[in-house]
This record gives structure tokens, C-alpha cells and sequence, in this order.
């Protein structure tokens, strides 16, 4: 059976999760699990004997087997969810000391390994059998040249599928903003730097225009979602015999209805005022967006923040 992964390039808020969550119906296998490090190890920066991605391996298994509040449409959602236990503590550890010692052939079949191993001690969710197409959610493609890393993804797996999503700056950026509100770092919650993200996401645009496979606009999930699952089922070259209006959906540790999945909660508006959204506007159309107008945006971020804050409270 071919080892397959199915790549989804997203940087920020971008609704990957949501894509993840519907392609797995088609007969993937996802888990809430990001940052290993796969890059570096494909592009040879980490050799494979490394224990870098074991460290993030045990750490998810000791951060996930504690009631846990993980996942949901939105960092809201996601902080007033019902904690839960992820993955069976016990049984994990002993299968991943056991696969620790295990010579690989390449970094592809170690990737596949880890997440089947992981995928088979998951307790938030009904398992189905385990199967050799796996769903990886990236982060940092942006940090990568496009010709290395797809030629290394194709180097150590039998299929590549990427699908590549988009976003508006502004909607993106309030998104993003809404997650620094009540981050546990005091300096990513109080500095909301605007140049910072915009050059961010500005690589990520230029980037991700050089990958193969599907190109999705966030916009777009939500409009048509019968569209995103037909356009997946062709990319796939799979049916899924799936009741979708009453099927359930895994974004990112937490189960999810249809409704819930395919309702747009990060709105406009929703965490930025009128008058920050008018100003980042204004900005990014001009192309004024630099340290200097930081100082300023950060201030309306501020305000921002505390206004959504004082009305959760309430």
C-alpha cells in the first residue's frame, strides 16, 4: 500500500483545520498534532537518528493524556469547550518506546509510523482501521524553498497531495489578533505588531503560489460547502459514503457538528472595532504598513482587547 500524505499549507488562521477535518472522511487519517519538525528532517536540516521529533512525540503524548481544552471553529470555542483526554497515556508510551528503536528507511515511513502509532491510542474519537494516507497540517512552508521541500516530500513518500489555502489580509489578521488576546505569553498578548504579520503573511502568499495541487480561498469554505467536498473528492480521486449534514468533524481535537464546523465564527468585526478595521484597511491598501505604524496599531489592538475581554466577562 502506497504511503500517501496529504499536505495542507496554511500559515495563521486559515481554516486548516476545517479542510483536515472534511478530508478525512475520504479515508485519511488526522490527528491534533503540528510542529514536529518534519521539514527540517526531509530537507536534511535534522538527521534521522535526531531525537527532536520524539521529544515533541512524548510531549504530546504527557500534554494530551490530562483533561485538556483542545480545538473547535475558534480560540473562543475552543477556551469554553469541555476539557477531554486525547490520547491513552499508558498504551502510547509503551508502542512509541517500542517504534523508537526501529531502524527506518526513510523519514516518510518513520512519519507514517508515529502518527499510526498515535492514531491507534486516540480516546476523543472512533477509530476506523488504520491506513497508510496521512494528513499534515504545516505551519512554515514559508521558511522552505518550494523546489527543495517538494522534491524531499516526493523523495520520502509514495503519494504527495498538497492543497494550498488563502485568506484575506484583514479578516486574517483580526483572526489572528483574537488568538494573542488571551495567549499564555504576555508578550505575543500585549504586542500585535502589524508589519510583523503582514510580512508573514505576505511570504506565505508569495510561497505557497508555487505549490502543485489544489488552491483554496478561506471565503470559500463557507460559502458553498458542498463545493469543498466535491472539489475534495475529485483532488482525492475518492467517494465518501458520508451523511454530511449529520456526520461529525474533527477540528483538531474536538468533535464538532455540521453546523458548528461550517458556521464562520471569526466574523468581521467580531473582536476588532470600526475604527481598527478602517485603519488596517487604510494601511494595507496604501501600503503604509511599517515600525513606524506599528506604535499605533498596536494601541488600537490594546483597546481592542480589553473591550472583547470586559464583554466575556459580562
Amino acid at each position: 500500500m502506497k504511503n500517501t500524505i496529504l499536505v495542507i499549507n496554511s500559515t495563521g488562521p486559515m481554516a486548516s483545520s476545517l479542510v483536515a477535518a472534511v478530508a478525512e472522511k475520504f479515508n485519511f487519517i488526522y490527528l491534533p498534532l503540528r510542529k514536529i519538525f518534519l521539514h527540517d528532517y526531509l530537507v536534511g536540516r535534522f538527521d534521522p537518528d535526531d531525537h527532536t521529533i520524539w521529544n515533541k512525540v512524548d510531549k504530546f503524548i504527557e500534554d494530551h493524556s490530562k483533561p485538556t481544552a483542545l480545538g473547535g471553529a475558534s480560540v473562543h470555542a475552543r477556551d469554553n469547550s469541555t476539557p477531554r483526554i486525547i490520547i491513552d497515556s499508558e498504551n502510547a508510551k509503551k508502542d512509541i518506546s517500542i517504534l523508537k528503536r526501529k531502524i527506518f528507511n526513510n523519514v516518510g515511513e518513520m512519519y507514517r509510523e508515529i502518527r499510526s502509532t498515535l492514531y491507534s491510542n486516540i480516546k476523543y474519537k472512533p477509530l476506523k482501521d488504520i491506513t497508510n494516507k496521512h494528513i499534515e497540517l504545516t505551519t512554515d512552508i514559508q521558511k522552505y524553498n518550494p523546489d527543495v521541500l517538494i522534491n524531499a516530500y516526493e523523495n520520502n513518500f509514495d503519494e504527495v497531495l498538497f492543497i494550498n489555502l488563502y485568506r484575506d489580509f484583514l479578516g486574517w489578521a483580526e483572526s489572528l489578533a483574537s488568538q494573542r488576546f488571551r495567549h499564555p505569553r504576555m508578550r505575543t498578548r500585549y504586542k500585535f505588531l502589524l508589519s510583523s504579520i503582514f510580512k508573514q503573511y505576505s511570504d506565505y502568499k508569495l510561497v505557497v503560489s508555487n505549490y502543485p495541487g489544489l488552491h483554496i480561498d478561506f471565503s470559500s469554505l463557507f460559502d458553498n460547502r458542498f463545493d469543498l467536498i466535491e472539489k475534495l473528492s475529485l483532488f482525492l480521486h475518492h467517494d465518501a459514503e458520508v451523511d454530511w449534514e449529520n456526520e461529525v468533524y474533527d477540528l483538531h481535537g474536538k468533535l464538532c457538528s455540521y453546523d458548528e464546523t461550517f458556521n464562520l465564527s471569526d466574523y468581521p468585526g467580531r473582536y476588532f472595532s470600526k475604527k481598527t478595521i478602517k485603519t488596517i484597511k487604510f494601511l494595507y491598501e496604501k501600503g503604509w504598513i511599517n515600525r513606524y505604524t506599528d506604535i499605533f496599531v498596536n494601541l488600537l489592538y490594546l483597546i481592542d482587547r480589553k473591550s472583547f475581554l470586559r464583554k466575556l466577562k459580562k
